[in-house]
């Protein structure tokens, strides 16, 4: 896939989940700030349970998120990676060299 379609799909699905991701940071602090544990911390697996317990929004937010997925593919069809121009790799070996 390129670059381009995984910066939209990161993008469009961001949107689709961010509401869900602001209730349970809501959650997360108010339970947090009473047992003195660290305020920040919140798990994908958190949001998407969220999700998963919108019976009304589920459905659609799960079809926007594949219709999105169809168009990054069909975006990167002809797309040649990319990925090899960006990696750079540097080894090193203990005492080799060293005098």
């Amino acid at each position: 896939m390129s670059l381009q379609a995984l910066e939209m799909i990161g993008e469009s699905w961001g949107r689709l989940i961010d509401p869900f991701w602001e209730q349970v940071k809501h959650e997360v602090w108010t339970s947090f700030a009473y047992d003195g544990l660290p305020q920040g911390y919140i798990a994908l697996e958190q949001v998407l349970q969220k999700l998963e317990t919108d019976y009304l929004s589920r459905e659609t937010i799960r079809e926007k998120m594949l219709k999105v997925l169809a168009e990054a593919n069909r975006l990167s069809v002809r797309h040649e990676p990319e990925i090899a121009s960006r990696i750079a790799v540097a080894f090193f070996s203990e005492g080799v060299g060293e005098h």
